[in-house]
């Protein structure tokens, strides 16, 4: 009788229990997955040897996923509720990247002192290397905060729906995926702004020093784009509405930031940025100009 009077269900503790196992369990199989992954990995410093066919790979693969289907069915069988996932993955990446840049970081000439001395064209060296690879990562890092992959498909899709061809978008999404082409992702990214927007765009081209940065002066009524008798435009500048006057500067390497429109000349001159030094993919020019208020945007481009 003291049986039947248990039946109906497990206690909050033994739920637990059943619950903690199961998730040990599945954190096995991840272990295992991650075998498979790492055999397949390009690290150079991968642990396991890559003696699996890429058949017995996918039966692996299976066998795992059938377990798991199995083992959520006798979780639930017996009333046990699997928790919701915590934590968001690109919070968790970007925080092991932080770390990433923590280890490069510690390579720096003045921590590697301490190992012993280096000449001063080894450290500069060092530094060189520090630095390329702490760019890469943070390229990566500004990646995952701008969003780009989570609502990719989102956003295509919504072009799709309004009529929008967007099968070359997809082609190019693909090459830069085959080929790990991770700079030109932002300027993916461009393209689809470009076409989710609803303005109208109009760049002027014309030969070095012909006047176009003093034509757009003239056309939207304000003396914002330099001008000289030198070559003036090193990036492309776009002339936009805005209820003030703002920069926007986009970097290929870091993070956006706003400033003063007076700054514009640092950063769109040959002077003052010779070869585009500073890494600046776009200028975007806020300006409260009427000209500008019904959605023309006019883009100032390098000479030809």
């Amino acid at each position: 009788m003291a049986n039947d009077a248990l039946e109906p269900g497990l206690n909050s503790a033994q739920a637990l229990h059943l619950l903690t196992s199961a998730r040990y369990a599945d954190k096995l199989f991840s272990d295992i997955e991650s075998v498979l992954f790492a055999s397949k990995s390009k690290s150079p410093f991968r642990e396991y040897k890559n003696e699996l066919p890429p058949g017995q790979i996918r039966v692996i693969e299976d066998y795992l996923a059938k377990i798991r289907v199995q083992l959520v069915k006798s979780l639930e069988s017996q009333g046990v509720t699997l928790p919701a996932p915590q934590i968001e993955s690109i919070h968790s990446i970007r925080t092991t990247l932080a770390f990433v840049k923590i280890a490069f970081e510690d390579c720096r000439p003045g921590k590697m002192r301490g190992y012993g001395d280096l000449s001063e064209s080894k450290a500069r060296e060092i530094n060189g290397l520090v630095d390329e690879m702490s760019a890469a990562v943070q390229k990566l890092d500004i990646y995952l905060a701008q969003g780009l992959a989570q609502d990719f498909e989102a956003r295509l899709g919504r072009l799709q729906q309004v009529g929008n061809d967007i099968g070359i978008v997809r082609h190019l999404q693909q090459i830069i995926a085959d080929h790990g082409l991770v700079e030109d992702r932002p300027m993916l990214s461009m393209i689809i702004e470009r076409l989710e927007s609803p303005n109208f765009e109009i760049a002027v081209f014309g030969r070095v020093s012909s006047g176009k940065s003093s034509l757009l002066n003239s056309i939207v009524q304000t003396e914002v784009l330099p001008v000289g008798v030198n070559p003036i435009t090193s990036v492309p500048t776009r002339l936009v509405f805005g209820e003030t006057a703002r920069l926007k500067i986009c970097y290929t390497d870091r993070n956006p930031e706003r400033l003063e429109i007076d700054k514009l000349a640092e950063f769109v001159t040959e002077e003052h940025n010779p070869a585009n030094c500073k890494h600046v993919e776009r200028v975007v020019a806020e300006i409260p100009s009427p000209r500008l208020r019904q959605g023309i945007i006019f883009v100032d481009t390098p000479g030809l």
